[in-house]
């Protein structure tokens, strides 16, 4: 996995989750929601509308005709009802799909926390190891100095003892 690079369109995982992240973020799973439920209360009265009109286009034993104002009321309902048909039928996986969206987004957000989280566990064993080291330095200089000290101590009792 190169890098952390991806085979599609050679975006890094990460990447590819703020992209995601950006999308989510631009549609509202509530407001959608909402307008599903506002399409099913127009869909149902232009429903209610379109059939009205079919009783009395059909009942011909009504001795007052339909006024203009009504046939245009009851002709603009059928016609928004038309209209709305075609949307309502991409309503319910455009709502499986901002769900799986919004998942999407809680998993990136999750993801985003670990991957913060991780490198912060990083850079606190980085500084512990740079600490380690710099002791062990210490720790070196201080046992040649310790060897040199005996060494000299040694060659004095040599002295010494051959005086």
């Amino acid at each position: 996995a190169g890098g952390g690079r991806s085979e599609e369109g050679g975006k890094s995982l990460l990447e590819r989750l703020e992209e995601a992240e950006r999308i989510s973020k631009e549609v509202d799973a509530k407001e959608v929601e909402k307008v599903a439920a506002k399409a099913k209360v127009i869909r149902s009265d232009l429903e209610a509308a379109a059939r009205a009109k079919a009783k009395l286009a059909s009942n011909s034993s009504n001795p007052t005709p339909l006024s203009a104002q009504d046939a245009k009321t009851i002709s603009s309902l059928h016609n928004q009802l038309v209209e709305l048909e075609g949307m309502s039928s991409y309503l319910p996986a455009l709502t499986v799909r901002l769900t799986e969206l919004s998942n999407l987004h809680s998993n990136a957000a999750d993801f985003a926390v670990r991957l913060d989280a991780a490198e912060a566990a990083v850079g606190r064993s980085e500084a512990l190891l740079r600490n380690v080291e710099e002791a062990l330095k210490k720790m070196d200089e201080g046992w040649k100095d310790n060897m040199a000290a005996v060494e000299r101590n040694v060659k004095k009792l040599d002295e010494m003892r051959a005086n």
